[in-house]
């Protein structure tokens, strides 16, 4: 499903790999065999693309918990250096997934 939505705010597999923990091969394995679900594509590159919703989904079924902390740092080194917006938005995006 194609998506070009806050180009800022998406992920590419290796960063994807550094929050989890694992490599970038394990997401690529896991995702052939379904279980993680197939990313988006960025309709201009064709990039694999994930969203931050897909991160903390992804984080759940790899790990049955958030870390914050993992999703901040790839956010800083993508250029969000205010903690309180990288954390805000984390925070929004936990609560709208838990129903709050």
């Amino acid at each position: 499903m194609p998506t070009r939505q806050l180009p800022g705010l998406l992920f590419r597999r290796a960063e994807v790999a550094r929050i989890l923990g694992i490599t970038p091969a394990t997401v690529k394995n896991r995702e052939k065999s379904a279980r993680y679900p197939e990313p988006r594509r960025d309709v201009i590159t064709q990039w694999r693309v994930y969203t931050l919703s897909d991160v903390i989904n992804l984080q759940l079924l790899t790990h049955r918990v958030i870390d914050p902390t993992r999703i901040a740092e790839v956010m800083y080194d993508k250029g969000y250096r205010d903690p309180k917006v990288v954390g805000q938005l984390i925070r929004q995006e936990i609560n709208r997934k838990s129903g709050r």
